[in-house]
Parts: C-alpha cells; sequence; structure tokens
C-alpha cells in the first residue's frame, strides 16, 4: 500500500485556505456615461418623418418583396456639415400593403423619438 506523500497535501491545504483567508482589493469599477444618439432622451416634441416602401428582389428566389424605411436623424452633424442620420428598416414582406402598413406604423412612432422608431422595428421583426 502507497502513502501519500505529504508535501501533496500540504500544498493542497496551503493553497485552499489562502485562498479563503486572502482578501483581494478591486479597484472601483469605471462607468462609461456615454449614450448613444438614438437612446439619447431629447426631451421635446420630435418632427415627423415619412418612411417609405422600397421594391427590392428577395435574396433566393428573385421574386419581388417589399420592405418599408425610414431615415431617422441621429443629432448631431457629420465631417461635411449635414445632419446625420440612420436608416431603420421593417422586415420584407411579400406583399406591398404589409410593407406599407409597417411604414404607416414607423411614420406614426417617428414623433416619439428615435428610441421608439428602433423599439417599434425590432418588434415588427420579431412578429
Amino acid at each position: 500500500k502507497r502513502s501519500k506523500s505529504p508535501s501533496k497535501s500540504k500544498s493542497r491545504s496551503r493553497s485552499k485556505s489562502k485562498s479563503k483567508t486572502r482578501s483581494r482589493s478591486r479597484s472601483k469599477s469605471i462607468r462609461l456615461s456615454i449614450k448613444m444618439p438614438h437612446n439619447a432622451s431629447n426631451e421635446g416634441v420630435h418632427e415627423r418623418i415619412e418612411a417609405q416602401v422600397l421594391e427590392r428582389p428577395a435574396l433566393s428566389s428573385g421574386e419581388p418583396v417589399w420592405q418599408a424605411e425610414i431615415q431617422v436623424p441621429q443629432g448631431g452633424i457629420n465631417h461635411s456639415g449635414r445632419t446625420r442620420v440612420f436608416t431603420i428598416r421593417g422586415p420584407p414582406r411579400k406583399s406591398e400593403e404589409a410593407a406599407q402598413n409597417d411604414a404607416d406604423e414607423l411614420t406614426r412612432a417617428s414623433t416619439e423619438g428615435p428610441k421608439e422608431v428602433r423599439k417599434l422595428a425590432n418588434e415588427m421583426h420579431k412578429r
């Protein structure tokens, strides 16, 4: 019968006891206060932006697909002096009427701000 080596058992027990008693000093975590432009809370009334319906070929079959699209101002000016905008698209639809309904919903949401438009578009894609 072999006996366990005393050095191994000592080192194991030593490492366990060290980890229990040793306290680590933690640096305070840094909180960044960066706000994404589409999430910034712009108080007040937002302008109504018209969404449009685009026709494009489907990737696989080539038959036409319609999609609502709206360009929302991002709040700021780009390097060439124009207002920064970002495009939000609804899901691809097989009928133009369904895409038009999406465009109408996006247009109505545009008065509530960019965050609401993005939230609505995300919900549309999940439906």
